[in-house]
Formats: structure tokens, C-alpha cells, sequence
């Protein structure tokens, strides 16, 4: 990038990240090591993948090249076939959608947001809370949440059943969030603006599900952490509150937008990007709203 905010010109660092599938968009990240961390969805709803990049998080040097990655002895493709050849990028496995990924300010530790699969039922699977640990499994498609065998998926092989393969990948953290709900973008706050109780928190965009009798999500909620971990909030059972919800509407049966993407501004606003009217919402905390009044502003 030019001095001047301008780009100059572009430079192919990765072009043969496999196919897209059911789960076409990418999330990438420069981690505190320097490297290029690629989330990579499943290509399918539920199934065995032959390429053993889709649900992982890749990690790359920043050049485009694999980072030296530990080995992923747990990746579900083993557990099909001890002789499948795991590509070198892999870092995590067992993902089926963790778009969503930051790393925790306080430990340092990389949490990811997973959805679930489809098909299980109004409230099965809950979606994940992961601590992503690199050469780790998180299950998919042959377990969810804490470890426990998917009902619908086959056994991995003749060699090995779900239920001897599930304790060997990593449990999810918590009670995860509703089923369905979509989590996509998920960012811890660094302060800034807010209140000082909002410092080292997330905040988290749930898309909405598109498969629910009841529709769940179309919002953004904060996730509460202390001391680095997740944490019920003050006065509640659950570590998430609603921050900015109403996209809702006709009793929660319709909806007037679609939130998508957040980031936060120099100023320590949050910016939420709603891809059904192409805007992006910026919420403040302390500024004077457009009518000259103070406190907080959604503009």
C-alpha cells in the first residue's frame, strides 16, 4: 500500500486453496507469530472429505508457503485411512466452518466459532467455542461439541468407530450457542471506547439461520471473558448478551437485514456490516448522537 492509502499492484501469494464447495468464503489473519492463518470450510454439509484441507485453519508463512505445522494425527481422514496424506498447511482440523477466529489478548490462546451441521434437529448441534490449538482435531464430521458421536454419521472405518475416534479430538468450550445461528465474524475488543468492563470481551455476529422453524441469530451479541476464559456475565447463566439485535421482525418470523462482517474503528467504535442493504452500522459509545444529545449512537 502506497503512502497515500492506494494500492499498488497486486501479488498472488496462495492460488490453489481448494475449491469452495457449500462453504465458498475465506478468513485469513496474520497471527502473533507473524504467520498467515486460512479458514477453510467444508464442502459439504455433513460428509468425508478427500481433500485434506477443507474444515481445517491453514497456516502459511506469509509468503504463501507452508509454515512448519506440527503433525494433525487426529485429522478425520486418518481416522478413515491411517494412509492419507495430510497436507503440510494444515494447522486445525475437524472444522466444519470457523470463519470466525481471533487471538485472546490476555493468553495469547486462537478461539474460533464453528457451525454445526445441518439436519440434526431444531437445537442439535449447538455451535462451538473452540480454543484452536495447532496439530488438534475438533471432531467434524463424526463428532460435535464435547466430543460426542454424531447419530447420522457412519463410523470413520472398519478399523476405528466414532466412538473410539471422538475422544481423541478436542471438546468444544462451554455450552455453545444456539443451533443454526450462524456465527461468522468474531473479534475480541481492545478498548478504546466502550466501558472498561467491555475490554478483552468478543464480539460476535450471528448471520441467522435459514432452517429453522423459529429463526435464531440476526444480531451481533458480546461474549463475556475473564482472566482469558469464557465466563457467564454478571447476573446471567450464559457468557453472551445481545449488543445489536432488531433485525428481527413480524414476531421473529421475517427479517429487514443481514448482518455480516465487524471490525472496529480507530476510535474504538464497532462497525457491523449488514450485506442485505449494503451498509455498515457504526456503533459508539460517549460521542453525541446526530440530534445533539449524548451517550451512545448507532449511526
Amino acid at each position: 500500500m502506497a503512502a497515500d492509502g492506494s494500492f499498488g499492484e497486486l501479488t498472488p501469494l496462495v492460488s490453489d486453496l481448494p475449491d469452495g464447495g457449500q462453504h465458498a468464503y475465506r478468513t485469513i489473519a496474520v497471527g502473533p507469530d507473524g504467520l498467515l492463518y486460512v479458514s477453510i470450510g467444508s464442502d459439504c454439509n455433513a460428509c468425508r472429505e478427500s481433500n485434506s484441507e477443507h474444515a481445517t485453519l491453514l497456516r502459511l508463512n506469509v509468503d504463501g508457503s507452508a509454515a512448519t505445522n506440527p503433525s494433525n494425527t487426529a485429522h478425520p481422514m486418518l481416522a478413515a485411512n491411517p494412509l492419507n496424506r495430510i497436507s503440510p498447511r494444515v494447522w486445525a482440523s475437524g472444522l466444519r466452518n470457523t470463519i470466525g477466529f481471533d487471538w485472546n489478548p490476555v493468553t495469547g490462546s486462537l478461539w474460533g466459532i464453528d457451525q454445526g451441521s445441518d439436519g440434526l434437529g431444531e437445537e442439535t448441534p449447538p455451535e462451538e467455542f473452540n480454543i484452536l490449538t495447532g496439530g488438534k482435531s475438533y471432531g467434524w464430521p463424526f463428532c460435535w461439541g464435547p466430543a460426542n458421536p454424531d447419530p447420522t454419521a457412519d463410523d470413520p472405518s472398519q478399523q476405528i468407530t466414532k466412538q473410539e475416534y471422538c475422544p481423541t479430538t478436542t471438546a468444544s468450550i462451554g455450552n455453545g450457542l444456539p443451533a443454526h445461528s450462524s456465527p461468522i465474524a468474531f473479534q475480541f475488543y481492545r478498548g478504546g471506547q466502550f466501558p472498561a468492563e467491555y475490554d478483552n470481551d468478543a464480539f460476535l455476529v450471528l448471520r441467522g439461520s435459514w432452517n429453522r422453524l423459529v429463526p435464531d441469530g440476526y444480531k451481533v451479541v458480546r461474549v463475556h471473558f475473564e482472566n482469558g476464559q469464557l465466563a457467564p456475565l454478571p447476573g446471567s447463566a450464559l457468557p453472551y448478551e445481545d449488543f445489536l439485535a432488531g433485525f428481527l421482525i413480524e414476531r421473529g418470523m421475517a427479517h429487514f437485514g443481514r448482518v455480516a462482517g465487524l471490525t472496529f474503528d480507530a476510535a474504538g467504535a464497532l462497525l457491523v456490516s449488514d450485506d442485505t442493504n449494503g451498509m455498515i452500522y457504526r456503533v459508539s459509545y460517549g460521542e453525541e448522537n446526530t440530534d445533539g444529545a449524548g451517550g451512545g449512537s448507532a449511526q
